[in-house]
């Protein structure tokens, strides 16, 4: 969903293909996309998908959790502040139905 637009994730990841390394296909783009929806709301997120900030957020999570395993599942603080970015404009487009 969020990734559909995203021609770009391997030159960001700095690898020749994304289907060199399956696991950013099978494990954190779908994880990234579900801590998203999770946290802003899958209706907002589903129709916000190509917002810049949405795109923005995803690739920042994929590229963290791909470059440092470890912090898998976990936000940095600029990820963080995104996604409270995402929140409260979710909020605000709740408040105006």
């Amino acid at each position: 969903m969020i990734f559909e637009n995203v021609s770009s994730l391997a030159d960001i990841l700095r690898v020749e293909s994304l289907t060199d390394y399956p696991q950013i296909a099978d494990v954190l783009i779908p994880a990234a996309e579900k801590v998203i929806c999770d946290a802003v709301g899958t209706a907002w997120i589903t129709a916000n998908a190509t917002d810049p900030t949405v795109v923005q957020l995803g690739c920042v999570l994929v590229a963290t959790w791909f470059f440092k395993p470890e912090a898998f599942g976990e936000l940095t603080p600029g990820a963080n502040f995104m996604m409270t970015q995402l929140q409260a404009r979710a909020l605000e487009s709740d408040d105006d139905e």
